[in-house]
């Protein structure tokens, strides 16, 4: 069987406009998914923000927090210190006179001051190590402070992961509309090819009917001049 150039262009245009229609499909499920995904996405960017305002104004009075404790720390500090030397001079004067009263008659209670001397020593050893302050409040601040931020990092990285997400949906949707501006531009060149076709077609048909009709015409003029002759 023989198929004509006419119904070759037509085949053509109908195949490519049923690939047209599937890449359409495609693209409209796509773009589906992609809607899905954005609105997914600003969900989790308008939580992130909030999150990450909170967490903000929870870092920011941490600090705030932290700085006061510091700067009660350093002037405790500076208390304790000055209390320090003082209550060792005081030990020192205390155990001085002590210490004089273990001499008696140019004798020396060796014993007894050996004691003292213990005593004070010990005594000033617990008042020195009082300098020591624990940090353990300002440290369970920055303790809680990374944490905060931890918490802001895991976020971002969440908020990543979807951006990627929606970066490779975009991806696949532009090459879809590529091919299905190429399936489009093709299947509109196939249907004026069609057109362009139909019309000589058209032009052929309207001139074997001029050629028919002349034919028959002729015909009858000869068939008439037969039986004039005859």
């Amino acid at each position: 069987m023989t198929i004509s150039n006419n119904e070759a262009v037509g085949i053509i245009g109908v195949l490519g406009y049923m690939t047209f229609n599937q890449y359409s499909k495609k693209l409209n499920n796509i773009e589906v998914e992609l809607d899905d995904h954005e609105q997914e996405n600003q969900e989790l960017q308008d939580n992130f923000n909030t999150k990450l305002s909170s967490i903000q104004k929870n870092i920011q009075t941490y600090q705030q927090e932290v700085q006061q404790n510091k700067e009660n720390f350093n002037q405790n500090l500076e208390m304790t210190e000055e209390r320090i030397k003082q209550t060792i001079e005081e030990l020192k004067e205390s155990y001085s006179n002590e210490m004089m009263k273990c001499v008696k008659d140019g004798q020396v209670d060796k014993t007894k001051l050996q004691q003292l001397e213990k005593e004070y020593n010990e005594k000033v050893k617990a008042v020195q190590e009082c300098k020591v302050t624990s940090g353990k409040t300002k440290n369970d601040m920055l303790s809680q402070i990374n944490d905060l931020n931890s918490q802001v990092d895991k976020m971002k990285n969440e908020l990543s992961i979807s951006q990627q997400r929606i970066n490779k949906l975009n991806h696949a949707n532009l090459n879809l509309q590529k091919a299905n501006t190429e399936l489009n531009d093709k299947l509109n060149s196939s249907q004026m090819a069609l057109s362009k076709k139909t019309k000589t077609v058209s032009i052929y048909e309207a001139k074997i009917s001029e050629s028919n009709r002349l034919l028959a015409k002729a015909t009858a003029q000869n068939n008439y001049y037969n039986q004039c002759k005859n």
